[in-house]
């Protein structure tokens, strides 16, 4: 079965392939434009924010792989990304 799809269906599943899943993934900002990060910074506050950085970045270590063995790298990149939040938050003292 041949399935024609439209140019709005087409461009639409083309940048689901192409978003970035490592800095800006969709899921995590609300349909206000709201970014997870800013959120939780807001509500754990600053020390707060940083330590879910810290355990976050140790998770996707822990596991990198284990899920699928092709997202190891990606994994290990979320890890990067948490810690340059930290990073970001210590520095400039917010996001």
């Amino acid at each position: 079965m041949i399935v024609e799809l439209t140019k709005e269906e087409t461009e639409a599943i083309m940048e689901q392939f192409n978003e970035d899943m490592v800095n800006a993934p969709s899921h995590y900002q609300s349909e206000a434009g709201i970014q997870c990060w800013d959120a939780q910074l807001a509500a754990v506050g600053r020390a707060g924010f940083i330590a879910h950085c810290r355990a976050t970045a140790l998770k996707y270590c822990w596991r990198a792989g284990d899920k699928d063995p092709r997202t190891e790298a990606e994994d290990l990149r979320k890890a990067v990304r948490y810690l340059e939040k930290a990073i970001e938050v210590l520095e400039r003292g917010s996001l």
